[in-house]
């Protein structure tokens, strides 16, 4: 048993991390550290990797009315995902799936709900795939399966 530094909870040494430079235990508790570093992320990670600061998010929060920029839901998530945000950013052509790398400000587009960040991730990979050209003209000239009736031929 041990005390946790930061909640001050006496708890089960199970409750905290080992320590990676010895065969001790951390002082902080596992759920403390966990929470500690979410907030840190929040203030440190979770912006700056876009190129932008906390304030930029927080303007863009407030014009978008604290919805999704697309389907203008409040819900962050309907998924297993925690409750958090997404900040939707533009794509460089030779951006890997998961690289974290620091972009421009430049990039930041909005902020989007769980739902439609994965969604329009994946339309655009698979516009980049196909071409836009041949997607909108796809879907300019069909609805439900069958021609639009100005192309329908008499």
């Amino acid at each position: 048993m041990r005390t946790c530094t930061t909640c001050r909870l006496l708890l089960q040494d199970s409750e905290f991390y080992p320590r990676k430079d010895t065969t001790k235990l951390t002082s902080e508790c596992k759920q403390c550290k966990t929470k500690r570093s979410y907030r840190r992320y929040d203030e440190f990670g979770r912006y700056s990797k876009y190129g932008i600061t906390k304030e930029q998010y927080d303007a863009q929060w407030k014009k978008q009315r604290y919805r999704c920029a697309l389907c203008r839901t409040d819900k962050p998530s309907m998924g297993k995902r925690r409750n958090q945000w997404n900040i939707d950013h533009f794509h460089a052509p030779n951006d890997r799936p998961g690289k974290w790398r620091v972009t421009t400000g430049d990039t930041f587009r909005g902020i989007l709900c769980h739902s439609c960040n994965v969604g329009l991730g994946e339309l655009e990979k698979f516009m980049g795939t196909v071409g836009y050209d041949r997607v909108l003209e796809y879907l300019g000239s069909r609805v439900n399966g069958s021609l639009l009736p100005q192309q329908r031929r008499g």
